[in-house]
């Protein structure tokens, strides 16, 4: 039986005062990176700091002094359970960073254990650095998108292609057992040994980028694909080894797409859903995490609080939430009567826990000068961990009965047409507002289902079932299909009439695309009904 959904109640792990002098950085002042059962802190200004969740004590720590900087996180490794090495990138003079790795006997945990780490000074601007399983290598992503793999001597031992000149890395996601990654064709998935996801951004571009570690450390299959939204418009993006990937947007809009990778090409799917949150969660500083299948859980701050919420995207629903309140260290700053921007980041660490750093947004010097006083000065970052209990799958009986706690969070005509009535400047229109016309037909839709459903599963009516998830299933994509067109085309100021207007005519191979499409769509349908998606789900 599935575990059920939990969010335990986070525990502070650590918390670092903010440095008092400005930096031109905007490198954020803590970062994570997990690895196993540890996790590893970056601090700004002040070391590394490696610790076990489980039992808040630390394995590791390195004090830098207040001058170290730091352009990512940095990662540890562990060998028989133990901690065994911690590897980091420090900034050096501009285009240059040195590679640092300290070696841990795991009899002394003493601060600044290893006196003497092996350094290297590279020419290239660093964006991460990643443990790879294999051997003691590790995986670098340039500012400019470059996979490189570089052994224990921080040696290049393969390097691939700058995938879109002129583009710099935003976010990756390592996979680095590449036999659980669903979305690798089976020639590509026999090969490789892990799989690294870059998203890139370009102007106003949005790309995925996928390249392949193989057991030797090579790197190939280097391949990318245009994402159709704009790059400013993401605030985040979460990825999943199922190859399902999802986009958070300033408007509150999230979309869950799913990708898939051949040998020589990266394709990803129109929306296979989309949800609206609602106007009560600040969408622009929102943190997404991939727990596996469509399971995301998304971390949004307010002016004095904090709330976790486990999604599964599949159904649109919330699993679990959890709240807390911020602490004043966090908020109150003493240089500035400005409201705080708090932002958030996430990380797994092993199966069952979560890592949630809040630290104030990086802001400049009061006076404008860099040796003055932040405004950030007197705040602190506080690091939490949560244990997370998720199921292993997506599945329906997980989702059935979440649809009234799932409400509360979405954006609904009853509260956010209200909001954007009142804020809007123009006369009152008899037209509805189409993102509150979405979002109320895929409600009523979500709702008329599950409870169908439960009608359905307490009869053991196994048809039933499949017929209820099949129809909602076709009716559900094409509300969702639509939705990012319509909304697409009002960015584009392109009326749908017109468009319609063009495709009516276009033919293919003979025919009317739109009666190919129609017949496409029948065919598509058949095949969702003979499959029995719904009880291999509910099971």
């Amino acid at each position: 039986m599935s575990a059920v959904a939990r969010i335990a109640e986070p525990t502070v792990l650590a918390a670092y005062d903010t440095p008092t002098r400005a930096s031109s950085s905007r490198a954020r002042h803590v970062y994570a990176q997990a690895s196993g059962d540890e996790v590893t802190l970056t601090v700004q200004g002040d070391g590394i700091h490696v610790f076990n969740p489980s039992t808040l004590h630390t394995s590791a720590s390195y004090s830098l002094g207040p001058s170290s900087s730091f352009p990512c996180a940095a990662f540890s490794r562990s060998a028989k359970g133990k901690h065994s090495a911690t590897i980091a990138a420090l900034d050096a003079k501009s285009n240059l960073c040195e590679l640092r790795a300290w070696a841990s006997d795991s009899s002394d945990k003493q601060e600044g254990s290893s006196q003497h780490p092996k350094a290297k000074t590279i020419e290239t601007s660093v964006h991460s650095i990643h443990a790879l399983d294999a051997d003691d290598r590790l995986l670098l992503l340039t500012t400019d998108g470059q996979f490189q793999v570089l052994n224990s001597g921080f040696d290049v031992v393969a390097k691939a292609a700058i995938p879109r000149p002129g583009a710099s890395a935003r976010k990756v996601f390592i996979f680095n057992d590449a036999k659980t990654c669903n979305f690798l064709s089976a020639s590509v998935k026999h090969s490789a040994a892990a799989i690294a996801i870059a998203a890139l951004e370009d102007d106003e571009t949005l790309y995925l980028s996928v390249a392949v570690v193989d057991v030797d450390g090579n790197l190939s299959n280097l391949v990318d694909c245009e994402v159709s939204l704009r790059n400013q418009d993401v605030v985040d993006i979460s990825c999943s080894e199922t190859g399902h990937v999802s986009f958070l947007l300033r408007s509150g809009d999230w979309h869950l797409h799913r990708f898939s990778m051949e040998s020589s090409s990266l394709t990803i799917s129109d929306p296979i859903r989309s949800i609206c949150l609602s106007s009560s969660l600040s969408a622009s500083q929102s943190s997404l995490l991939s727990l596996g299948s469509t399971h995301v859980l998304l971390a949004v701050p307010s002016a004095s609080d904090l709330t976790l919420l486990l999604w599964d995207l599949q159904f649109g629903v919330v699993l679990s939430h959890h709240q807390r309140t911020l602490p004043a260290s966090l908020t109150a700053s003493s240089l500035s009567s400005e409201p705080t921007v708090v932002l958030l980041d996430l990380a797994q660490c092993g199966s069952d826990r979560v890592v949630l750093i809040a630290s104030p947004a990086p802001s400049p010097s009061v006076s404008g000068k860099k040796t003055s006083k932040t405004s950030n000065a007197g705040l602190r970052s506080t690091v939490y961990v949560a244990q997370c209990t998720v199921p292993a799958r997506s599945s329906i009986g997980s989702a059935l009965g979440r649809a009234t706690q799932t409400a509360r969070w979405l954006a609904s005509a009853s509260t956010d047409a209200a909001t954007a009535a009142a804020s809007s400047s123009s006369s009152a229109t008899s037209e509805q507002d189409p993102e509150v016309a979405h979002a109320a037909a895929v409600e009523s839709g979500r709702e008329d289902m599950l409870r169908a459903l439960e009608t359905a599963m307490s009869q053991a009516d196994a048809a039933a079932v499949e017929k209820v998830w099949a129809d909602w299933y076709a009716e559900e994509t094409r509300l969702v299909r639509t939705h990012f067109v319509d909304s697409q085309m009002r960015k584009l100021k392109i009326r749908r009439g017109d468009l319609q207007g063009v495709l009516k005519y276009v033919r293919k191979d003979g025919g009317l695309a739109e009666e190919e499409e129609e017949e496409e769509e029948e065919e598509e349908e058949k095949k969702t009904r003979r499959k029995t998606m719904a009880m291999a789900m509910w099971r």
